[in-house]
């Protein structure tokens, strides 16, 4: 929680007023959820995770932060590519909410991130770079612990360190559907409702894979939100073999040349040659001995039913593309397949400095908790600075966390409204 200024000679009122936030607050911190064990380093999988900021900012600045690649950024919340030639220099707007793709890795037999790394800048703090330039995904402790520094107060311009987000891989499916997990803020004003309504998910999955129940959400706090996913069944020998593209999003795979999207409604695949801005120099994208190209339908209307040839991507290994012609009589003429309809990124002033030059910090945010159906309050504040102990506390790769030490500023308070009670 952020800090209260209180001492023994504050008023009943005042006392009373903060034993009722901070019980509430140990109350909801008795509950935890470790992050998602694993066994082999081999366990790796493609994951989200959820990222808002308040002010505008070049596409390629949050790619750097992120250590990700722009197109996979416009892939992932389904940018439309044709229409921004220059993808990296796309403005996005403050507090637009992002999809971050990330690959999830198991490190001592625990899933996070570790392919995002950070390059210290001038007055950064690890509190800074934890709170404001990731929004809370990580907390200073986190990084200090899997950085092996020493004194988390001494950090210099230059170093580079590993942003171990958490993740999850839930074995690509979710009560027998195939998802993709997305770790996710928990903000002020959320429910469990609005959180599955923003990320595209069921509230029921969302409190039961979280283990809620009933319980308090807490601003601050990650949880783990599985989304409806489309699955391929490429040829084994495929590189891409085993590829899963979220709801509402897609991929650019086979060196550039074809995208494959899923619906925000649907659990069918649909791959297609990828814009011409990406593909360059492509190999043949038609399926042998035909005309038609992956991704193309053709139809013929019959007495009593249609016949349907399809042009299939099955993937690709070098310079080679995989591909198949399906055809299969059914009972009327299907709607042709298509990718889904592009999310506009909403309109922004273009005057932004170069992605060299340091953002405008993040606002403070509140640190109170409300239930899993009401909403949060917005009152309270967040540590503004660095971490103050000379060293870093355990690591907690959690989804859901806390800070133990309301519980001890519970106990103080305690005693003062004994003393001015009694």
């Amino acid at each position: 929680m952020g800090y209260f200024f209180l001492s023994c000679k504050s008023s009943k009122f005042e006392v009373f007023v903060l034993i009722l936030l901070l019980g509430s607050s140990a109350l909801g911190s008795a509950k935890t959820f470790q992050g998602e064990s694993c066994s082999s380093v081999a366990d790796t999988c493609s994951s989200f995770v959820n990222y808002q900021y308040p002010y505008d900012l070049r596409l390629q600045q949050i790619a750097n932060w992120f250590s990700v690649d722009p197109v996979a950024l416009f892939g992932a919340n389904n940018f439309n590519l044709t229409a921004a030639p220059d993808p990296e220099n796309e403005i996005i707007p403050g507090n637009q909410t992002l999809r971050i793709p990330v690959t999830c890795s198991c490190i001592g037999q625990i899933h996070r991130v570790n392919s995002t790394v950070y390059t210290v800048k001038p007055d950064d703090t690890l509190s800074k770079i934890a709170d404001s330039i990731y929004g809370g995904l990580i907390t200073y402790q986190e990084i200090a612990a899997v950085n092996n520094i020493a004194d988390p107060n001494k950090i210099l311009p230059g170093q580079q360190f590993v942003i171990p987000f958490p993740c999850a891989c839930l074995n690509k499916t979710y009560n027998g559907h195939p998802v993709i997990s997305l770790a996710y803020v928990v903000s002020p004003g959320d429910t469990l409702s609005k959180i599955a309504a923003k990320a595209g998910a069921q509230a029921a999955d969302i409190s039961k894979l979280n283990a809620l129940n009933n319980s308090l959400l807490i601003v601050g706090d990650v949880l783990d939100i599985p989304i409806p996913a489309c699955s391929s069944s490429f040829t084994t020998t495929a590189t891409d073999y085993g590829l899963i593209v979220a709801s509402g999003s897609y991929q650019i795979t086979a060196d550039n040349c074809v995208q494959c999207s899923c619906g925000s409604n649907s659990t069918d695949l649909y791959c297609s040659p990828a814009p011409a801005l990406l593909s360059g120099s492509c190999p043949n994208l038609h399926c042998d001995g035909t005309k038609l190209a992956i991704g193309d339908v053709k139809e013929q209307a019959l007495s009593k039913s249609c016949n349907v040839t399809s042009c299939i991507y099955e993937g690709f290994q070098g310079k080679t593309i995989f591909s198949r012609i399906h055809t299969a009589e059914q009972n009327t003429c299907p709607a042709p397949m298509h990718a889904p309809l592009y999310v506009p990124i909403s309109s922004a002033p273009s005057s932004l400095p170069p992605v060299s030059a340091p953002p405008p910090p993040r606002p403070p945010s509140p640190s109170l908790q409300g239930t899993a159906g009401a909403p949060l309050p917005t009152t309270g504040a967040q540590t503004p600075g660095g971490p103050s102990g000379p060293s870093a506390p355990p690591p907690s790769f959690g989804f859901l966390r806390h800070e133990s030490s309301d519980f001890l500023v519970m106990v103080a308070t305690l005693v003062c409204f004994f003393s001015l009670w009694f």
